[in-house]
């Protein structure tokens, strides 16, 4: 094992949650696999490379025929189908069989991953007034007090917030508190939103409001913080789409409509 070569992919490399796979078709079409595997090697071989992407590390399988009988589809065929199936894959250092292409996609789509969940965390930051902010960034000051969530105050934070609008003297007298003020849902969608597509998508999000409602973009922008998907863009989208279509429809132009793409 000691002259395999090492896994072309971080160890680390997680694509599980992410079911979207790039398929290059005109390596796949161009391929010797394509050319010489009959209809089951050719499906085998297609099972592995899917399986394999939702592998620890991506785009690695286990060295164990067992298991590869399993993954392919193939069973009790595996040994007939094998050669052809593992076509490309290379058994590297760590005992497991790795393919090229499959990981050079994996790679990219890890490196994306990755990215996405750093601007998630630093649009977190900035919503929740952990990081400094620039001058004009309207989520927080740099010179402002210690962090805190906003959704909490203080009674002294409270006190006077009921001028003009009825005293909060008498819910308190009661033993109740006055309760803080709703985070701006439209702020939300700026603020988080911008921190997973980039500011270059501004319009985006002002488009996903009108189509779909302010609830469903929240909600989509949610899924897109939990999944960290590599291409956020198109998942936010199909995202806020399917959220709408549980609600109350809206008498708006629908996504795909000439000027949207």
């Amino acid at each position: 094992m000691s002259d395999a070569p090492p896994p072309p992919v971080p160890q680390a490399a997680d694509l599980r949650g992410l079911p979207f796979m790039p398929l290059d078709v005109v390596r796949l079409m161009d391929s010797d696999l394509f050319a010489l595997s009959t209809g089951d090697e050719f499906k085998a071989a297609v099972a592995l490379w899917c399986k394999s992407w939702t592998q620890l590390p991506a785009g690695s399988l286990p060295n164990d025929d067992r298991v590869l009988a399993h993954l392919s589809g193939a069973g009790n065929r595996w040994r007939k189908v094998k050669g052809m199936a593992l076509r490309g894959f290379i058994l590297c250092s760590d005992g497991r069989l790795y393919h090229p292409v499959v990981c050079e996609k994996a790679a990219e789509a890890w490196t994306m991953r990755q990215r996405q969940r750093e601007r998630s965390a630093r649009g977190n930051d900035i919503r929740w007034g952990r990081g400094k902010s620039s001058p004009s960034d309207p989520c927080g000051d740099a010179d402002s007090d210690p962090p805190r969530d906003p959704r909490k105050q203080s009674s002294g934070d409270r006190k006077g917030q009921g001028q003009g609008q009825g005293s909060s003297s008498d819910a308190n007298a009661s033993g109740g508190l006055t309760p803080p003020a709703e985070e701006d849902p439209v702020q939300q969608i700026f603020d988080r939103g911008l921190a997973i597509v980039g500011p270059k998508h501004r319009a985006l999000l002002g488009k996903l409001r009108k189509e779909c409602g302010d609830i469903a973009v929240l909600g989509a922008i949610s899924e897109c913080e939990t999944e960290c998907p590599s291409d956020p863009v198109p998942y936010l989208i199909a995202a806020a789409e399917r959220r709408k279509s549980r609600g109350k429809p809206h008498e708006m132009t629908p996504f795909g409509a000439p000027g949207f793409a």
